[in-house]
């Protein structure tokens, strides 16, 4: 190489950079029908290929010829990149790659300074998606550390059942899966790649989703008043033990309680429902069915 030249589509034609310059694709495979592809020896007794006019074939002494003459009815297939693809063109985006490595890091030390919140899950998953961004790691690698973690996160949600390490984790089998299937290393045909992408991809969204699900139950029971003692009877049933003039004894859900009749007075064996309490006394009051 002796010189570095930032070429326009003319000079590159010029300089025989390129062979055609064309607008659209159809123009393209006009040009084309009109050209041949030949192999000739070069100067230097190399095997060399050049696009020529068809016309001018019988000019060069070539190897092999092939000719483009109904190039133009051919079909045109658009090709539309996959997932991969596009998750790949996100991420080696140079200022996505800054991003990550820059919000890592805090969430990192946030997840440190304040432990359970999954900060420091969401902190290591961007700083290893921006090693690989920044290519200081390969794809292979990156893939490995995303399963290794996804699975290890899955583990520890095993053990604890707080929810959110399974949803982390079934998230890292995801993005590992997009990045790993379909791969140009692996000798595999590819509908197999997609038949084996497609079923890591549906163990690992319902996997997610069940974590999901238990995230949600399980924030659904904090939320719920924890109802003790008193709290869990107030409003049962229960049935005077020994008549309350006013004060005496109740069994409530199986428990003797000392009580107070509300007003007046109770006979044993009543049946009562508590509507209070004072300290470690109930407040009760005969209970009267909708019929009576």
């Amino acid at each position: 190489m002796t010189r570095n030249l930032n070429l326009g589509p003319e000079e590159a034609l010029r300089y025989h950079v390129i062979e055609i310059v064309a607008d659209d694709v159809n123009s393209l495979l006009k040009r084309l029908s009109e050209m041949a592809l030949i192999r000739m020896t070069s100067e230097a007794g190399t095997s060399v290929w050049r696009l020529v006019p068809r016309d001018e074939v019988g000019h060069y002494n070539y190897l092999e010829v092939y000719t483009f003459e109904d190039i133009t009815e051919s079909e045109v297939i658009d090709y539309t990149p996959g997932l991969r693809i596009a998750l790949l063109q996100v991420l080696f985006n140079p200022m996505v790659s800054m991003l990550m490595l820059t919000f890592g890091f805090l969430f990192l030390l946030f997840g440190l300074q304040s432990p359970g919140y999954g900060s420091e899950i969401i902190g290591l998953l961007l700083l290893i998606l921006a090693l690989m961004s920044l290519q200081v790691i390969g794809i292979e690698p990156t893939i490995a550390l995303l399963f290794t973690l996804g699975f290890a996160l899955t583990v520890a949600e095993l053990k604890t059942h707080i929810g959110l390490l399974g949803v982390a984790g079934a998230f890292c089998i995801i993005l590992g899966s997009f990045l790993l299937f379909p791969s140009p290393q692996w000798l595999l045909a590819p509908e197999i790649s997609m038949r084996i992408r497609n079923t890591l991809l549906g163990v690992s969204i319902a996997a997610f989703g069940a974590f999901a699900f238990l995230i949600y139950k399980v924030a659904q029971t904090q939320r719920m008043r924890v109802k003790t003692g008193f709290e869990a009877l107030e409003g049962c049933r229960g049935v005077a033990v020994t008549p309350l003039k006013p004060y005496g004894e109740v069994r409530v859900e199986g428990e003797f309680w000392r009580a107070r009749a509300e007003e007046g007075e109770i006979e044993e064996g009543s049946e009562i429902i508590v509507v209070g309490r004072e300290g470690l006394l109930l407040i009760v009051r005969p209970f009267k069915s909708s019929g009576d």
